[in-house]
């Protein structure tokens, strides 16, 4: 009985630990940071993209607290690179959103089905998911004495 009771304890430690890890969010606090992606050089298909197709990447940042859905993200610019430097402006916790966009002769032609957001694991480099955050620092204190 003891040995039994051992044993689901420990499972149900570990399942613990696993869903802790899991849920964990990596916040990155600065007020400007860089995010990084692997290019994109297939379709959806698995083929390679055609010659003459460019590749570029729609960027969005979502309020973590007040947008947890991402239902309502604020744009925040198209990029060539697999790369965005986002600066924060306002204070808060962000989510990173980024999709795939072709275009064929400056012409849009097809866009990746769901956004990748840095709160997904099947979208972030070893499953590790991540938002920024910034807030301001507060002012140095002055007139310091000693108190006798």
């Amino acid at each position: 009985m003891f040995k039994k009771a051992m044993i689901m304890t420990i499972c149900f430690l570990v399942m613990v630990s696993f869903v802790s890890q899991a849920s964990a969010l990596d916040w990155h606090t600065a007020n400007q940071s860089t995010v990084g992606w692997t290019a994109v050089t297939k379709l959806a298909s698995g083929t390679a993209i055609p010659e003459g197709s460019i590749v570029k990447y729609q960027t969005y940042l979502a309020n973590a607290i007040t947008d947890p859905d991402k239902t309502n993200p604020s744009d925040t610019g198209i990029v060539e690179t697999n790369e965005k430097i986002y600066t924060l402006g306002t204070e808060g916790k962000f989510f990173v959103g980024v999709r795939t966009l072709r275009y064929v002769d400056n012409e849009l032609v097809g866009q990746s089905l769901d956004v990748a957001w840095s709160d997904i694991a099947d979208f972030c480099k070893g499953g590790i998911t991540f938002g920024l955050q910034f807030y301001m620092i507060p002012a140095n204190i002055d007139d310091m004495y000693p108190k006798y």
